[in-house]
């Protein structure tokens, strides 16, 4: 709503004994400062962490595959991603199961252990250099 980024997108990678969490979004310099305070803002925002939100997001998976292309090519590419995401390859099925098993509590102790203060920003800019 702060109309911040021109793209955003979550980046989760479970792996046995781990993982990481990300947040890549796409916006001008001027307002680099600004999307790392409306994230930190985010994940403090009751309305986000809720039984609501959290049902809202397994009904979008659930539709993203009812919706999604049958080419084969794309299906690899899906295939491929979670390989690389969790060290193996789910079914939808598989996938969908472990996503209802998810509780709200489990949602808010992830985000109780999300530190902004100690998190990595890695921001790139347009002319090819970076600041950490």
């Amino acid at each position: 709503e702060r109309k911040l980024v021109y793209s955003a997108e979550i980046i989760v990678c479970d792996v046995p004994g781990g993982g990481y969490w990300g947040f890549l979004a796409e916006t001008q310099s001027k307002n680099v400062d600004a999307v790392i305070a409306a994230l930190k803002d985010l994940l403090l925002d009751p309305e986000v962490v809720s039984e609501e939100r959290l049902d809202a997001v397994r009904k979008g998976l659930r539709g993203s595959f009812d919706i999604r292309p049958l080419d084969p090519a794309k299906r690899r590419e899906h295939a491929v991603q979670r390989l690389i995401n969790n060290a193996t390859v789910y079914s939808d099925e598989e996938y969908l199961d472990y996503v209802d098993s998810i509780k709200i509590e489990d949602v808010r102790r992830i985000i109780q252990k999300i530190n902004p203060e100690e998190a990595h920003t890695v921001i790139f800019n347009p002319a090819g250099t970076s600041r950490q």
